[in-house]
């Protein structure tokens, strides 16, 4: 059986393991020093979610008193061997706002309404260039149940 929240989770885990990241290289000579460029697609060495907060508002349906989920707050964090270029990644989360679906009603699964997954801010930590450990990332993402 899934719930709201073990979507979300698996949707966010699956969408970084996923994800385009890039190895940044700082050029240490010639003429493009202290240039970026770009090495082949890195995934993150680790990848774990943390809810942080939740809201409710008014049911739609007022005359039962009812209370619907408004806005889930989650943390993505995302570590990696090296420096990281994740601006793909970001476009990837940004357009268009993750969806997913709707999930009817059966015998063993109560439905569950359609989630957008928001953007809300990243915090970034990069090691210098010649360090041996890797970029720390940390996005703030809301989940928001719609009424289809």
């Amino acid at each position: 059986m899934l719930t709201q929240k073990s979507r979300v989770h698996n949707a966010l885990v699956s969408l970084a393991q996923n994800g385009e990241f890039y190895p940044v290289c700082v050029q240490r000579d010639g003429a493009l020093k202290g240039q970026i460029t770009l090495g082949k697609l890195e995934c993150p060495k680790s990848v774990s979610t943390d809810e942080k907060a939740g809201a409710w508002e008014e049911g739609r349906n007022r005359r039962t008193l009812n209370r619907d989920r408004a806005d889930w707050a989650w943390d993505l964090h995302l570590a990696f061997k090296s420096r990281i270029d994740a601006s793909r990644f970001e476009e990837k989360l940004t357009q268009p706002v993750l969806v997913l679906p709707h999930i009817p009603f059966s015998d063993n699964q109560p439905a569950l309404r359609s989630v957008q997954i928001i953007l809300e801010g990243a915090s970034y930590s990069h090691p210098p260039a010649e360090a041996t450990n890797g970029s720390k990332i940390t996005y703030s993402l809301v989940a928001r149940e719609t009424h289809r």
